[in-house]
């Protein structure tokens, strides 16, 4: 095809014109027959030619009537913000793409269609964002999707009753989520009437699902899956009975720790006096617990089976219930655990209830400790106590807390926090990647940029601290460009 064109323009079009290019016969010859003159034909051949091969790929052969693209009624991006997409796509700077992507789903705004095409190819290698194209992309993106097999796979979120029945795994998932959250009990049922057609991998995961808004009515379902032929599947289904109060399993929990503990006040240097929890010697649960996953035998180096039973019972016991039992209050119920000569032993199962039944009284306590970091505890407790604990996170485990606190909604962190992140990061540039100082950029209240001028302007003489240094002057740009925008 190339030989061909360079014969034409080394000879002019008055002497020579290719009767066809074969790679693009059908364009050529529909080109011909709309031009008579010559040398206008070559040129809009030529251009076609040039196009097919810089494609990389064979065109795209439809049999049949394409039906047409559906009309969208929603607006589209500013001019800017779509150069803006269009650089960042050309850079492969999926940072700030997906940020400008997530503004313009916020403010119901779509995107121009020449971009689509290249959206689409970056849904196939970012299968997590594929929702978020889509939102931008609507119908035409969809459309786009059923012409071409190589976008096809792209799971596009589904939210009505299609979803369950024809859709990929992840928009089934996605589907009982949304009908979990709004109907629970049509949920269940959906569960119910076709959980037998998944495989054990599918069912596990759909079960799990459950856990949301679960509830008495969830427990005959799941002692069902007991008997189910896949561990996994019954292993799930043993979690959520095991932490369902009420549940035969949760209430023989409960049952064992209020038939074999008490509690009762003893001198404390003479005069003071405090409470102190005491187990009965002659523990032997019922053999049901062991059943339920409790291991018979300790695997903590001097701890007794007993009390290494006890630990594993705590994880799924409500404290409001056990407090109860126990005449005392939940705050006391912690007190005496963690001055217990075990506490080291309850500890990490004390976090694990916290988490498994959302217990805030208990996360709140747990991270006033000094050995406490778990970031689950973190999300059970609201902004404002957040923030107080954020500092202990942050000489602890920076990379959690930065994890924590990036997300996908792009939430601004407040001012001192971003302050003591980026002077921790002056003194371990190296804990983050220049992706995620952008992205830290972009979470930046307003008013940042004077600060960020300041711990840019400081003078360094260490190599780490001039990557740090180059990434605050990246952290500037970016922050000055998010505030640029005009969406």
């Amino acid at each position: 095809m190339t030989e061909e064109i360079v014969k034409t323009a080394i000879l002019g079009t008055d002497k020579y014109l290719p009767t066809a290019l074969s790679e693009i016969e059908q364009i050529w010859l529909a080109i011909s027959a709309q031009q008579s003159d010559r040398e206008d034909t070559f040129l809009k051949g030529a251009a076609a030619a040039f196009l097919y091969e810089e494609a990389a790929r064979s065109g795209l052969q439809i049999k049949g009537e394409i039906a047409p693209c559906p009309f969208v009624s929603r607006s589209f991006i500013s001019a800017q913000i779509s150069n803006q997409i269009e650089i960042a796509l050309e850079t492969k700077n999926d940072v700030i793409l997906f940020y400008l992507l997530y503004q313009c789903k916020i403010r119901d705004l779509i995107v121009e269609n020449h971009l689509i095409p290249d959206l689409l190819n970056k849904a196939v290698t970012q299968k997590k964002r594929s929702g978020l194209i889509s939102d931008v992309c609507v119908e035409t993106g969809v459309w786009l999707c059923s012409l071409n097999p190589d976008w096809q796979n792209i799971q596009l979120p589904v939210y009505d009753e299609s979803a369950w029945e024809t859709g990929a795994f992840e928009q089934r998932k996605e589907y009982l989520i949304s009908l979990r959250n709004t109907q629970p009990q049509a949920a269940l049922k959906l569960l119910k009437e076709s959980i037998h057609q998944d495989n054990a991998a599918a069912r596990a995961e759909f079960i799990s699902l459950l856990d949301n808004n679960l509830t008495l009515q969830d427990e005959a379902f799941l002692e069902e899956q007991l008997s189910d032929k896949s561990q996994k599947v019954r292993a799930v289904a043993l979690h959520l009975l095991k932490k369902l109060p009420g549940s035969r399993l949760n209430s023989l929990f409960l049952k064992t720790l209020t038939d074999n503990s008490y509690v009762k006040e003893e001198r404390s240097l003479l005069l003071l006096k405090k409470q102190v929890l005491f187990f009965k010697e002659s523990l032997t649960p019922d053999p049901q617990i062991f059943k339920a996953g409790v291991e018979k035998v300790s695997n903590q180096k001097g701890v007794d089976d007993a009390p290494y039973w006890i630990a594993q019972i705590l994880e799924y016991v409500a404290p409001t219930a056990y407090a109860s039992a126990l005449g005392i209050s939940e705050t006391e119920l912690f007190k005496v655990l963690a001055e217990h000569q075990y506490n080291d032993i309850f500890l990490p199962y004390l976090v694990r209830s916290a988490v498994h039944l959302k217990n805030k009284t208990w996360a709140k306590l747990l991270l006033e400790t000094s050995k406490v970091y778990e970031i689950p505890l973190l999300q059970l407790l609201d902004t404002g106590e957040q923030e107080s604990f954020y500092k202990k996170f942050l000489a602890h485990d920076f990379s959690a807390l930065f994890n924590y606190l990036i997300n996908e909604e792009y939430n601004p962190i407040s001012a001192d926090i971003a302050m003591n992140m980026i002077e921790h990061l002056r003194s371990e540039p190296y804990l983050l990647n220049s992706n995620q100082y952008q992205l830290l950029s972009l979470h930046l209240p307003d008013g940042m940029d004077t600060i960020l001028e300041q711990f840019h302007d400081k003078p360094v003489t260490e190599y780490k601290l001039q990557f740090f240094k180059t990434n605050m002057a990246e952290m500037i740009r970016v922050f000055n460009f998010k505030n640029s925008l005009k969406f």
